[in-house]
């Protein structure tokens, strides 16, 4: 009698929830819609004693506004010893190009050999 009652509350069971605690459905991933996205471009660069001016562009390729950015800059010397720094900036609207520049300050007597972007952050408060 146990075993009737067990499978007959198994079969409300499975009526009831639609057999939905079986299925393997993946959980929805969170929404990207509102993630900045850039592409940050050094248009020039140029040494004067220690110190390494960078210009670059910023390009908001996003969905909404970047609120603030961070980008981090490396400069490899001629004795391949490197040099990395960052600088900040606001308010780049959606479909548009922001320029900017930077000073990264280098030991006495280094030679800067390349400039590039290192890494960056994008932030959009909702």
């Amino acid at each position: 009698m146990k075993k009737v009652i067990c499978s007959f509350m198994l079969l409300l069971l499975f009526a009831y929830t639609g057999c939905e605690f079986l299925s393997e459905e993946e959980p929805e991933a969170p929404s990207t819609s509102n993630k900045p996205t850039a592409i940050f471009t050094i248009t020039s660069w140029n040494q004067s004693s220690e110190y390494v001016y960078v210009y670059f562009e910023i390009t908001n390729t996003g969905p909404v506004r970047i609120d603030y950015y961070q980008v981090w800059f490396t400069v490899i010397c001629t004795d391949s010893s490197q040099y990395t720094e960052w600088t900040n900036g606001s308010d780049v609207l959606k479909d548009t190009t922001v320029s900017d520049w930077t000073i990264i300050v280098l030991a006495q007597g280094k030679q800067a050999s390349s400039v590039s972007v290192k890494t960056y952050e994008l932030t959009h408060y909702d």
